[in-house]
């Protein structure tokens, strides 16, 4: 994707951060760039899709501040202008004229538990900014950061190893420099497994998978041995793999809640989990009430092999417990079979033109709607769907 960065008189700028994101909320970073001194960005690297592309915050010499906006001039995501990515291709002109407006600082003290070397992290939907700095002898020193646009930030601080870690999130709309950090020894959460009926303590074998993210992206999924575990403060997205014939009706924190009050846009495939640096007790509850749909897969009215079929469901909360929609193939006769699914509305769509799917593909393709009741199987046949592209 390329573009210029315009100032109020229609001159292009050099030096400007830029960032891309998939087109979807929450918002997370797919690609970042400068303009160069021909005043163009350059965001390579992109998957095919539709994207929003912004400008970051931005101090310019003369003092000046540029706030965070979307092409070609939108404060707010919903007036932000969408951008085509196709293989290939280049998407050119997706120009923007940032806004000027005043920047913040967030600074404060750190009270460390610790000798050693820190990394303290601040995080905005424009990405993320680091320094480095040391727990001295005196387990005290201090940090900040400059040039902050307003909105939602989060602050962690890391001792090397992850032995002692701080957390916190605030909303910038002036100058803060008492934002102070306590950096105190990390305690290992604790997970445990009840049936989602009765409340029972359950002993199944279970696979646990988490991600910790902040606001401008996430961290590579690892998997999260049980009982016990050792986890950074802050928000994580947490999914679990069960038997089948059952599914995670819910992964939470039984005490308190996750910290984000602003408008924050959650995840609708993950469970978000929020990790405490001094106590944490979280819960999977796991329902054997799965729901199945099966069928079968037609093209000119006969059975079609091999043929990819698509998955989604229309409620969020099955969404989490699925980890998004779901795919499989049919058969050598044209069946196929989705188990272990959480009951409720599906969406469900066979076609040899798409890889994956969201939810504008399913409106445009007016994929065929079932209703999958607890411990019962739902059957629908489906035509297979050509794309118009």
């Amino acid at each position: 994707m390329t573009g210029r960065i315009f100032d109020e008189n229609g001159v292009g700028t050099a030096g400007i951060p830029v960032v891309a994101y998939r087109a979807r909320l929450p918002m997370r970073l797919a690609g970042s760039a400068l303009s160069d001194d021909r005043r163009v960005f350059r965001i390579p690297g992109l998957e095919a899709g539709k994207y929003w592309v912004r400008s970051e915050a931005y101090t310019l010499v003369d003092g000046t501040g540029w706030l965070p906006t979307f092409g070609n001039v939108a404060r707010e995501v919903r007036e932000a202008r969408v951008y085509q990515v196709t293989y290939d291709n280049d998407t050119p002109d997706a120009d923007i004229s940032p806004e000027t407006g005043a920047l913040f600082r967030i600074g404060g003290q750190i009270i460390c538990s610790a000798v050693g070397p820190l990394v303290v992290t601040l995080s905005s939907e424009t990405g993320r900014r680091r320094m480095q700095t040391e727990c001295p002898s005196s387990y005290q020193t201090s940090y900040h950061f400059e040039g902050l646009a307003p909105g939602v930030h989060e602050v962690f601080a890391d001792l090397q190893g992850g032995a002692a870690a701080a957390f916190t999130e605030l909303y910038l709309d002036h100058d803060m420099n008492g934002v102070n950090l306590q950096v105190t020894p990390v305690t290992a959460a604790e997970f445990e497994v009840r049936r989602a009926s009765s409340y029972a303590e359950l002993h199944i074998p279970i696979k646990l998978f988490g991600r910790r993210q902040d606001l401008a992206e996430v961290e590579t999924e690892q998997e999260i041995k049980l009982p016990r575990a050792t986890l950074s403060s802050g928000h994580w997205e947490m999914r679990a793999v069960v038997p089948g014939g059952q599914y995670v009706e819910s992964i939470e924190a039984q005490r308190g809640s996750p910290r984000r009050t602003w408008n924050v846009e959650h995840p609708s495939d993950w469970f978000e989990v929020y990790i405490d640096s001094r106590y944490n007790r979280i819960q999977i509850s796991v329902s054997n009430r799965a729901a199945t749909i099966a069928g079968k897969v037609t093209a000119d009215g006969k059975p079609s092999p091999g043929a990819p079929v698509f998955l989604w469901p229309v409620a969020e909360s099955a969404r989490r417990s699925l980890n998004g929609g779901v795919q499989t193939l049919s058969d050598t006769e044209g069946r196929f079979r989705f188990d272990s699914l959480p009951p409720g509305d599906y969406r469900v769509l066979t076609s040899f033109d798409v890889n994956e799917i969201d939810a504008d593909l399913i409106e445009l393709s007016q994929a065929a709607v079932v209703h999958a009741s607890a411990s019962q199987t739902a059957t629908v046949d489906l035509a297979v769907w050509v794309a118009p592209w």
